[in-house]
């Protein structure tokens, strides 16, 4: 019983020296959590923001978002499709993927492959181009694009057109 009021009394003064208003020392003001701002800058301290550099880079190319499961799973028939030879559900297939993405070169650019596959260069050519104009920062998909453009002009009589489409994709 002694043993335990010893104890205990010993647990109690511990405790009272671990207690921050009990430990001698000097009294510590709390820091403000957000500094105060300046009262009132002197005028010479008054300067606007320095320019930025001029040696900035400009941001990178935004990446295109990747396509919808719907979207990948209509280009993966349509190119089953195209393999088999059905043109037109390949067509009708990439049409769809267009209509939930229209903003997709790589649709726009499938969908004019199958067009010059089935003899129709002018609205391939067409379909091509609409491509290229989404396709900005996609160098491998613009030559592409422009390749197929030749090719439609090709079929169509028109080799001096063929020949610029040609030097235009040569140009990447």
């Amino acid at each position: 019983m002694k043993r335990a009021l010893i104890l205990a009394l010993m647990l109690g003064l511990s405790a009272c020296s671990l207690d921050p208003l009990f430990t001698p020392g000097p009294v510590v003001q709390p820091q403000p959590r957000y500094p105060a701002p300046p009262a009132h800058p002197a005028p010479q301290a008054r300067q606007s923001a320095p320019p930025p550099p001029a040696s900035a880079a400009p941001p990178p190319p935004v990446r295109a978002e990747a396509p919808p499961p719907a979207v990948v799973a209509l280009v993966a028939q349509a190119r089953e499709d195209r393999r088999r030879g059905d043109l037109e559900r390949a067509a009708g297939r990439l049409e769809r993927a267009l209509r939930i993405q229209p903003e997709n070169a790589r649709l726009w650019y499938e969908l004019a492959v199958v067009r010059l596959e089935q003899g129709q260069p002018r609205l391939a050519e067409e379909l091509a181009k609409k491509s290229l104009q989404l396709a900005r920062g996609d160098v491998e998909l613009q030559q592409r694009d422009w390749r197929l453009i030749a090719e439609a002009r090709r079929r169509s009589g028109d080799a001096s057109g063929a020949r610029e489409a040609e030097r235009h994709a040569a140009g990447y």
